[in-house]
């Protein structure tokens, strides 16, 4: 495994899942504005500096964490992904997808009261993510397999 590469694509996946999350909320705002309404921690509408500075590291932090993790995943998993570069990134992140967002989804629509639009929209911004977190992966954690196989 490249640390090295793992922790710079893990970091701009971090940094690209606010980049893409906080104008796709103000966007489709309407998702929040669904009954039943009361169940949201945090809506478009309220600025997140209403929050905790230690509620808002919690989720920087955690957000991090889960975003190094999926890189380190798609280390171990390198060898077994077909294709190259950004195609490999996608093909991980169409794999990952039905793990970490359909399951998910499918708990909270099962165990929650939510409207069902909402986790459709939920269902799609998550598709959507995946493939564009692969891709960046894909493109950021290249390695040369004739020089690992010669180190080896």
């Amino acid at each position: 495994m490249h640390i090295k590469k793992i922790l710079i694509a893990g970091l701009v996946v971090d940094i690209l899942s606010f980049v893409i999350a906080l104008p796709s909320y103000k966007l489709f705002s309407w998702v929040f504005e669904l009954e039943p309404v009361n169940i949201w921690r945090w809506t478009p509408q309220v600025p997140l500096s209403s929050f905790s500075p230690w509620w808002l590291i919690f989720i920087i932090t955690v957000n991090t964490i889960l975003a190094i993790y999926l890189v380190v995943l798609y280390a171990i998993l390198y060898k077994s992904i077909p294709k190259t570069g950004v195609k490999k990134g996608i093909i991980y992140g169409l794999l990952i997808y039905p793990l970490v967002v359909l399951i998910s989804m499918f708990s909270v629509y099962s165990f929650f009261n939510i409207a069902g639009k909402a986790v459709i929209y939920f269902i799609l911004e998550g598709l959507l993510e995946f493939i564009i977190y692969g891709a960046v992966i894909g493109l950021i954690y290249k390695i040369d397999e004739e020089k690992e196989f010669a180190a080896t």
